[in-house]
């Protein structure tokens, strides 16, 4: 630290400073690294999701499945009793 800093002594504060910016850059790199890790499981979320509604809306056509009343928000699907063929 002496080395950086360009004399050969070091006060107290400036060893106490040098450690504050050596947690903070821990710290940085920490929460980068959580942040990537967050919205990559938002992004694979984000795919099954679009996956799953594919599956409905192909279920909903093939006759398998009907929405039930006018929820707002999340869907409600109940089997259908008669599903019309697989083409």
């Amino acid at each position: 630290m002496q080395g950086l800093l360009g004399h050969g002594w070091v006060t107290t504060t400036q060893h106490y400073t040098h450690l504050q910016v050596e947690d903070l850059q821990e710290q940085v790199a920490y929460w980068s690294t959580r942040l990537a890790v967050a919205e990559r499981a938002l992004a694979d979320a984000r795919g099954r999701q679009v996956e799953r509604e594919q599956v409905l809306k192909r279920l909903e056509e093939a006759g398998y499945l009907r929405r039930s009343g006018s929820s707002v928000g999340r869907q409600k699907y109940v089997q259908h009793p008669e599903p019309a063929a697989l083409g």
